[in-house]
Order: C-alpha cells, then sequence, then structure tokens
C-alpha cells in the first residue's frame, strides 16, 4: 500500500521531538496538564541612607546602598557606576539629592536620599578708619597712613603701595606713601558680615622752583669770557634769553663773551610755578684788569699760575717782586706763605686800577706724621652720607668738634617726572638696591657728581621704582 510521503515526514518528525522531550509529549506539564510559559524575573530592588541627612559647609556624610536583583548600579550625581553594595564619603557644597539606579532583567529601580547643607550665618558687619598724617604735604615728602578694622579677615588700600616682601596688608597697620599729587586713598575692610570702606585724602602742595643764578666774573674786558652758573630746586625746565635757549634744569654752566653789559634772565619752570633770576655781565670799555690764581690753594713748595688781562693800559706790575709785566700774560709763583697779588693798571693819563688774587698756602699737606689713624669702612650698598652723614652733628651734640663733613640737608634731587626728593629718614632697614646694570650705573655716576641716582630707574617692577628710597637722612 503507498502511504502519502508527506504524512511520513510528518510522522518522524513527531517521534524525533517525542524522544526529546521525553515520555510527557512536548509542552506538557509534569501533571499531564496543558503548555506553560518561562519564569518571570523578579524585579530589582534599591535602597540608599546617609549616615548625617544635615552637615555644616565643608562637613562630609557616608552613602550606604544595597541593590537586589539587578546587574548594574549608579549614583547620580558625579558619583557614576558602583557596586551593587557599598558606601562612600561625599562632601557636597550644597543641598544635594543623592539618586541609586538599579537596572536588570526584570527592569530598574530608584532610591534617594537628600543631604542638606546648611549655610552660616553671616558675622557682624566690619569697620574700618583709615587716616593720614600729616594730610597736607610738600611734594618729595611722605605720609603715614594708618588703619584700624573690626570683623574684618582681609583689607585693600587703592591706589596701592609697595608693601615690604609682598606681603598682605595686616588688619591693623600703617604705611607710609610718597604721592607725587593730591590723592584719595580708600581702605577696604572685608568679612563675613560684608563690606566696610574709609576714605582719607592726602593734600600735595607743589613747590614753586626756585634758582641760584651768577656770573663770575661779573666785570670782563672785551674779548674776555664770564661763566654763568645756576642752580635750581622745583624745576622741570630751564631757559636762558640772549640766545642761549634751554639748559639743563637742575645745574650747569656756560660760557658767554658779551661784546656790551648784557643782563641774562633765566627762566626755571616747574609744576609749582615759574620763577626768574637775572645775572649781569659788565663789559669795561675804559681802564680794567683782571688778575686771577690757579689754583688758589697750594702746599708748601708747590706752584700757583697768575693769570691777568688789561684794557686801556699803558703799563701793567705786579707787586710780590714780580713787577713789570704785558698788557695780558701767566706768571707761576711758589709763595712760602699765604700771600696776596695785585696787579695795577696804569694808563697815559696815570689813573690806575688794580685786581686782587690770593694763594693759599696750607702747611705740611703732605706730612704723614700728622695722620693718626686709617680707618678702613666697608659700606656694602650704602654711601658715607648712609652711615655717617649726620655724625657730625651728633659729636656736636655731645660738645665734640665736628670735624666730619655731613651731608648737604637742603639736597634737592628730581626724579624721572621731574618730582623733588629731599633728603629723609628711612623707615625701615630693607632698602631695595638700586640698580647694577651698566647703563643706570653709569647715568647715576654722572662723570663723578654721583647726583643723578632717582633719575636712573631701570626696574619698573620693583617695590620702589622711583628710587626714593635711596635717600637716607634728614
Amino acid at each position: 500500500m503507498v502511504r502519502d510521503p508527506r504524512a511520513c515526514f510528518a510522522i518522524l518528525v513527531l517521534s524525533f521531538l517525542t524522544a526529546l522531550t521525553g515520555c510527557g509529549g512536548l509542552g506538557h506539564s509534569p501533571n499531564g496538564g496543558g503548555t506553560t510559559s518561562p519564569p518571570t524575573p523578579n524585579a530589582p530592588s534599591a535602597s540608599l541612607s546617609a549616615s548625617a541627612t544635615s552637615i555644616a559647609p565643608g562637613g562630609s556624610t557616608t552613602l550606604t546602598w544595597n541593590v537586589t536583583n539587578a546587574t548594574t548600579a549608579s549614583i547620580s550625581p558625579g558619583i557614576g557606576v558602583v557596586p551593587l553594595t557599598g558606601s562612600k564619603q561625599v562632601t557636597p557644597t550644597a543641598t544635594t539629592t543623592y539618586v541609586i539606579t538599579a537596572s536588570g532583567a526584570g527592569g530598574s529601580a530608584t532610591a534617594n536620599v537628600t543631604v542638606t547643607v546648611s549655610q552660616p550665618q553671616p558675622g557682624p558687619a566690619p569697620t574700618v578708619k583709615l587716616s593720614a598724617n600729616p594730610t597736607t604735604i610738600t611734594a618729595g615728602q611722605f605720609t603715614t597712613l594708618t588703619w584700624t578694622t573690626t570683623n574684618a579677615t582681609s583689607v585693600s588700600l587703592s591706589p596701592t603701595v609697595p608693601s615690604e616682601d609682598s606681603q598682605p596688608l595686616p588688619l591693623n597697620g600703617n604705611t607710609t606713601v610718597v604721592p607725587k599729587s593730591t590723592t584719595t586713598y580708600t581702605m577696604t575692610a572685608t568679612g563675613s558680615g560684608g563690606s566696610a570702606t574709609a576714605t582719607v585724602t592726602v593734600t600735595v602742595n607743589q613747590p614753586a622752583p626756585t634758582i641760584k643764578f651768577s656770573a663770575s666774573p661779573d666785570t670782563i674786558i672785551t674779548g674776555q669770557k664770564s661763566t654763568l652758573s645756576w642752580t635750581t630746586t622745583n624745576a622741570t625746565s630751564l631757559t636762558i634769553d640772549n640766545n642761549i635757549g634751554t639748559v639743563d634744569a637742575a645745574s650747569g654752566t656756560k660760557d658767554v663773551t658779551p661784546t656790551t653789559t648784557t643782563t641774562y634772565t633765566a627762566t626755571a619752570t616747574g609744576p609749582g610755578g615759574t620763577t626768574t633770576a637775572k645775572a649781569t655781565v659788565t663789559v669795561a670799555q675804559q681802564l680794567a684788569i683782571t688778575l686771577t690764581a690757579q689754583p688758589t690753594s697750594i702746599g708748601s713748595g708747590q706752584a700757583s699760575t697768575l693769570t691777568w688781562s688789561s684794557q686801556g693800559a699803558a703799563s701793567v706790575t705786579i707787586d710780590q717782586g714780580i713787577g713789570n709785566v704785558p698788557q695780558q700774560g701767566t706768571q707761576q709763583v711758589k709763595p712760602a706763605q699765604t700771600t696776596t697779588y695785585t696787579a695795577t693798571a696804569k694808563d697815559a693819563a696815570g689813573t690806575t686800577k688794580t685786581a686782587t688774587a690770593t694763594v693759599t698756602v696750607v702747611t705740611n699737606p703732605g706730612n704723614l706724621g700728622a695722620i693718626k689713624h686709617i680707618i678702613f669702612i666697608l659700606q656694602e650698598n650704602r654711601s658715607f652720607d648712609n652711615y655717617f652723614g649726620l655724625l657730625g652733628a651728633y659729636r656736636a651734640s655731645k660738645g665734640l668738634p665736628s670735624d666730619i663733613d655731613g651731608m648737604d640737608l637742603n639736597a634737592v634731587q628730581l626724579d624721572q617726572q621731574g618730582a623733588a626728593v629731599r633728603p629723609y629718614h628711612q623707615v625701615t632697614q630693607c632698602v631695595e638696591n638700586t640698580s647694577p646694570s651698566w647703563n643706570p650705573s653709569w647715568y647715576a655716576y654722572d662723570n663723578g657728581a654721583m647726583d643723578n641716582f632717582i633719575r636712573a630707574k631701570d626696574d619698573p617692577t620693583s617695590t620702589d621704582p622711583e628710587y626714593h628710597r635711596w635717600r637716607l637722612e634728614d
């Protein structure tokens, strides 16, 4: 009997499935009932707690968690993936809600805990007092700012002032300032309770320029020269008329040879105004004679040279054994003691004019036996005036001879902006050095005059770029 091939194939498949599932048959329940679905996975669960739910600023708390029926867990914010069970210390800066998320085959679950960060109560409001002594100064002088505060944690001053060793300003203290112009200083005190300010104004008076102006000699004969000399204070510019023009404002000389009597006017200008001074050079057109000695002071046995010039003279004589001489000339002399020489010019009418020159003879100038002590002083970054500028005055106060050259308390130098700086007491032993670089050092040297230190600034980042602290004694 022929069977249907499709029926045969179905019988084979059924037999194969029966063998796989056992005698119970495919999809049968153990008790012979109907078919069943795979078991449903259990849903995850999660718990999250904090050892302290309220902390102070900067404080910490410990988070603890436990997760079941999950394969992964993470905590936000800022923690990320974590083990299914564990703990972690946290330090929130503000109130934060932490959330744990557990995920598994059965879904996901979350839990959270809030940690409250308490905000500190503001403290009492700060106070600040600021004063200046004196409140009115002359340009180049200094004043002392003094301040006191309460309930403050920091202070600041505007405009800023150079601070020793770049340290913050103390809550209570003082500092010296040298304002170049009238300045209002503002002190700000800051604390947990807010901030407070105080101000003080320092009035800076700009002194009027002064000038010393002279001509030497002030009387000449035609063809001779006279030297104009000047020194100024508080001046930024100086001009001299009669075609001389602008000259060095601080000090200087200028040779002139006027053909007629001439009055020269020097005009000094500075922040404090303008000042003028005059010097007249008289040019003698009739009988005249001049006599000078160079050097004017010699040691015993040394020589000095007399120089003379005459105008309108029929004869010229010099005393002290020299006798008749040409109308102009030079003569070397070696007086044994201090001597005054007189040159006499006589014209055809018998009128005479005289001129004198004194040569001072210093006795025993080279007698080494007169030296009692030789003292060597190591002066690192210091001048003689720094250490001993007022030693002579101190000796005088003790009844001792004041035989030590002291510093000039009236000396004035101008800084780069033309402000005058006078000698004054240092307020600290910690004084910033002047620049050792070649250009500013040579500029300060000023061909031996040693008078350009204030204007030789080199490093604008230093605590004292204007070099106002190089002056030492007052």
